[in-house]
């Protein structure tokens, strides 16, 4: 072989190791590249579900809040109406009849202080609306005993198999383990209780909020 063909068969040689070495780093970079890209999702999947729970307490909030605003204006309504009827007696003359509107007044504050007070909820999440169905007979129960229960919230990436009572506030746990045991009883025996800490006085969560989290065998 001559010189020239050396030469040639020699730099067809490097042209190849320098391919090679450049291929191998454009596959190194798209490997990185798409392991950066996982990553990257997985924070934003994070922040997402993170976001979303958030938005379904304000929604929770807000709920709460238009109850009660609803319990004031019932409130307002019923004092004007006795004001309207003092106001009535007082022209008429009739301090005797005003002093019975107005005892009937003071002695029934009592009793709406009671009726109007916080009541306490149980919020459903389930992994699955299959699920719904099958937490008909503790829904009615915790409704007959006194709970409000809103309708389940679906929560596919609920953690645990079984399911758990949460509470958000140490002096509620007798409260809480009251809903356990409602919930133990149609069904679910295994139910835990959790005490989800960092809300003894937050306002995002009401007095007597209470969840029941119903896991894959819940």
């Amino acid at each position: 072989m001559t010189e020239s063909q050396l030469n040639l068969v020699e730099a067809l040689g490097r042209g190849s190791r320098r391919t090679a070495i450049l291929t191998a780093l454009g596959v190194a970079i798209v490997l990185a590249s798409l392991g950066y890209s996982s990553h990257t999702l997985r924070v934003l999947q994070t922040r997402i579900t993170a976001k979303q729970a958030e938005l379904r307490t304000c929604e929770r909030q807000l709920e709460d809040k238009k109850q009660e605003l609803q319990r004031y204006q019932e409130q307002c309504d019923a004092m004007t109406a006795t004001l309207d009827t003092l106001g009535m007696r007082l022209a008429l003359g009739d301090t005797s009849g005003a002093e019975k509107v107005l005892s009937v007044e003071l002695s029934g504050k009592a009793d709406r202080s009671v009726k109007h007070a916080v009541a306490p909820r149980v919020y459903f999440q389930v992994r699955t609306t299959q699920q719904i169905k099958g937490t008909e007979a503790v829904r009615k129960a915790l409704t007959e005993a006194g709970y409000s229960v809103p309708r389940p919230e679906v929560i596919a990436a609920i953690p645990h198999r079984t399911a758990e009572v949460r509470y958000f506030r140490k002096a509620e746990e007798k409260e809480a383990r009251a809903i356990q045991g409602i919930v133990a009883s149609h069904g679910t025996p295994n139910c835990q209780l959790q005490y989800v800490s960092g809300y003894e006085g937050s306002k995002l969560i009401r007095p007597r909020h209470y969840e029941l989290w119903l896991g894959r065998n819940g």
